[in-house]
C-alpha cells in the first residue's frame, strides 16, 4: 500500500472541537449564573432573619438569668442588645450588652423594617403590647419575624 493511503493514527482534539465545548461551558454558565444570584440574595435574607430571632432568643434568656428588663434595640438596621439597670427602666440606667453591634446592612445586605425597639421583662414576655413584626428584604426577596406579647416567636 502506498505511504500516503495509511491511515495515521489521530491523537488529541481539534480547535473546532475545543472551541464546541468552550461555547458549550460558556451557555451553561449564562443560564444558571443568574439563577445562583436569587439563591444567594434568598439566602441573605434568610440568615438575616435567623440571626435576628437568635438575637431576640438571647435577650429573652439575658433578661431571665439577670432579672432585668433587656431592649433589642433597632437603628437603620444595627440591633444592639442593652440591659436596664433598673425597672420601670429609664435612658441613663442603660447597660450595652458585650458592646456588640449586630449591623445587618453590611452583613447580609437586607433592610430591616419593624418596630425600633423592644422590652423583654423578666419574665421573657414583651413589655410593650405586641405582635411585632420585622420585615427583611433583599432584591425582591422578604422574610419576616413576628414575636407576640407573651415573647413567642411565631414567624
Amino acid at each position: 500500500m502506498p505511504s500516503h493511503l495509511q491511515r495515521t493514527s489521530r491523537r488529541g482534539i481539534t480547535l473546532v472541537e475545543m472551541l464546541i465545548v468552550v461555547v458549550m461551558i460558556g451557555l451553561m454558565v449564562a443560564v444558571t449564573l443568574p439563577k445562583a444570584g436569587q439563591v444567594y440574595d434568598h439566602t441573605m435574607v434568610r440568615s438575616a432573619r435567623t440571626a435576628l430571632t437568635n438575637l431576640y432568643n438571647a435577650s429573652r434568656a439575658t433578661s431571665r438569668a439577670s432579672n432585668q428588663v433587656v431592649v433589642l434595640r433597632l437603628n437603620a438596621g444595627i440591633v444592639v442588645l442593652e440591659r436596664n439597670q433598673s425597672f420601670p427602666s429609664t435612658a441613663k440606667d442603660t447597660v450595652t450588652l458585650g458592646g456588640q453591634y449586630h449591623d445587618f446592612p453590611s452583613r447580609y445586605g437586607v433592610t430591616i423594617t419593624g418596630p425600633d425597639s423592644i422590652r423583654v421583662d423578666p419574665r421573657g414576655m414583651l413589655i410593650d403590647a405586641g405582635p411585632h413584626t420585622w420585615v427583611f428584604t433583599r432584591d425582591g426577596w422578604s422574610d419576616s419575624v413576628m414575636v407576640n406579647s407573651y415573647g413567642r416567636i411565631l414567624r
